[in-house]
């Protein structure tokens, strides 16, 4: 999908030895894209400190900027029916000496009491052969991917047009970050598409993946 024959994207120009900077962020990015609507989800069970709060540090993978918007707190945790959900208001995220915890503002629960924290975290890159994400969504992070590395591309070349005097150069420079842009937005629809078609074949509500 991404043809980079000159190198652009390549810690060592010309030298595809090497595990190129550009292409492990390309990933990533099109990972946090795919997140934003497949995120992976955890619940942990945790005890209330000595200040009767909850320290987030000891949340595995836990990131305030990407779980804020939909964690979720069970307490008093049961092992039987509807689990028990605070409300939104009975709670706020607050910074304890620099470390970020949950302070629990009407409905408290006693030092050592275990609450249930439920949140999203985003998926990354694996060290291993195992990904985090089904086998039936890596066409979607294909697409997102590649996506981000033309959009690469296509800032790479709108910079050499910057810094160039050539007249000639400059249009071709502009004329090529203009046409990796182009693929990079198509590349994104293809992969918001094939999500929404995953969920309509699944029966799912489709109306939180993006058009």
């Amino acid at each position: 999908m991404v043809r980079d024959q000159a190198g652009k994207l390549q810690a060592s120009p010309g030298d595809f030895s090497d595990q190129p900077d550009a292409y492990t962020d390309a990933v990533n990015e099109g990972l946090a894209l795919y997140s934003q609507v497949r995120p992976q989800m955890r619940s942990v069970a945790v005890a209330t400190n000595s200040n009767y709060r909850i320290d987030l540090s000891l949340l595995p993978d836990f990131d305030e900027s990407f779980a804020a918007q939909t964690l979720r707190i069970e307490f008093p945790i049961i092992q039987w029916g509807e689990p028990q959900w605070m409300d939104r208001d009975e709670w706020i995220f607050y910074h304890d000496d620099d470390v970020l915890t949950i302070r629990f503002t009407t409905l408290i629960p006693p030092i050592g009491t275990l609450v249930r924290v439920h949140y999203n975290y985003p998926h990354v890159l694996p060290n291993g052969p195992d990904c985090t994400f089904p086998d039936s969504d890596s066409p979607a992070v294909v697409y997102f991917s590649a996506a981000q590395a033309l959009q690469f591309l296509a800032d790479e070349y709108a910079q050499s047009a910057e810094h160039t005097v050539a007249t000639a150069d400059i249009a071709l420079f502009i004329n090529k970050s203009q046409i990796y842009s182009s693929r990079a937005v198509e590349l994104r629809k293809l992969g918001w598409s094939y999500l929404r078609a995953g969920r309509m074949r699944a029966g799912q509500d489709v109306r939180s993946v993006r058009g």
